[in-house]
């Protein structure tokens, strides 16, 4: 079995990616969740760079597809998709509690600005009294 330049390549770029990744969730930068995702998305393309045949004609059996080249396609596209998917979920949520913590900032920034406005309406008024 001859290995090409990327069969090299690529799983030594994971194995750093791993590396970082474990860093990451021991220094408590990264959720369970996350850290679980992206090991499993790093191991996969290592394991596809090192055997990118078997892989391929493995994934075409199980789902069915005629060609290996097609089912790799199709199941990176639907992956991609879904990704896609969680991503703008993320952002719709975060938009979410950016506005509310926006529009909480600014009625508590509001109170103030109405005594300020009454202090110095009854600092006028004394000012004239005297």
């Amino acid at each position: 079995m001859n290995f090409e330049a990327y069969q090299y390549i690529v799983p030594l770029i994971c194995a750093v990616f791993l590396l970082r990744i474990g860093i990451q969730y021991v220094k408590r930068r990264r959720s369970i969740f996350s850290t679980v995702v992206w090991t499993i998305f790093w191991s996969t393309i290592a394991v596809l760079a090192f055997a990118p045949h078997i892989v391929s004609t493995l994934l075409a059996k199980v789902f069915g597809f005629a060609d290996n080249v097609h089912a790799v396609l199709f199941i990176g596209l639907g992956l991609s998709f879904l990704i896609i998917f969680y991503l703008s979920s993320v952002v719709d949520k975060l938009e979410t509690q950016l506005t509310s913590l926006v529009r909480r900032m600014a009625l508590q920034k509001a109170e103030p600005d109405e005594e300020e406005e009454d202090f110095a309406e009854r600092h006028e008024l004394n000012q004239l009294k005297k």
